[in-house]
């Protein structure tokens, strides 16, 4: 399950709902303009991933790792919106869903990379 932050482009929803994945946006649970720690909470609280366009979410120091339900942060402009929409795809393929828990997924238009917390 993934939770689409308020910043998510619509494109994104839709590549991840034609691919087959559950996702929520914000603007679905009513809470379209909340801060970002309430944000965090609200994944927390439904056990989803939260998936972000805002940097800040990258911030180890205010999102340390093993401490949310996962983070995945896209590096995307409207320029590269479809070479990060596969690499997107292709880390979730890649990626056990269980590998997401309390770590942060950075997605770039030719890469991605995964910050794991040490158990």
């Amino acid at each position: 399950m993934f939770l689409l932050d308020h910043c998510v482009w619509k494109e994104t929803e839709n590549v991840l709902r034609k691919a087959g994945f559950d996702c929520v946006t914000l603007k679905e649970l009513k809470q379209a303009e909340v801060s970002n720690g309430k944000v965090i909470a609200i994944a927390k609280s439904r056990k989803a991933v939260l998936l972000t366009r805002d940097r800040d979410f990258s911030n180890l120091t205010l999102y340390p790792l093993g401490t949310h339900s996962g983070i995945i942060v896209l590096r995307i402009t409207p320029e590269s919106m479809d070479r990060v929409h596969g690499v997107l795809l292709a880390a979730l393929r890649s990626i056990v869903p269980a590998q997401l828990k309390g770590n942060l997924l950075i997605i770039t238009s030719t890469t991605y990379r995964l910050h794991k917390h040490k158990e």
